[in-house]
């Protein structure tokens, strides 16, 4: 095995640094939109409005909060979901259940299919 002298290695080490030193750095990603944004540039099926952002912090807790747009309750039908969510550990308040209750009925009504 040669041994190359470690004088000759400086220059090449050097042109390394000024590499290193030159390579640009890639610029931060942008934090992502909150939901009610998200939402209003279409990258959400659940539409802006009262009880929006309540909804998702509280459905987000266990599961994508998406999933309720694939579904048409009536209001009963969605103060039941709501309520056994609940009792499986949702944590939110009564007026917090309330005003879920009112934005999944009010945006996924039994009349309107999904879709249209």
């Amino acid at each position: 095995m040669k041994l190359i002298p470690s004088l000759l290695l400086l220059p090449a080490l050097g042109a390394a640094a000024a590499l290193v030193a030159q390579t640009p750095t890639p610029a931060p990603t942008p934090p992502a939109p909150p939901p009610a944004a998200a939402a209003a540039q279409g990258g959400s099926p659940l539409p802006p409005g009262p009880g929006h952002d309540t909804m998702v912090r509280v459905c987000s807790g266990c599961h994508a909060p998406d999933i309720a747009a694939q579904q048409r309750l009536t209001p009963d039908g969605w103060h039941e979901l709501v309520e056994m969510m609940a009792n499986n550990g949702a944590v939110a308040t009564d007026a917090e259940l309330a005003e879920i209750t009112v934005y999944l009925t009010r945006s996924f009504p039994a009349d309107q299919l999904p879709g249209r």
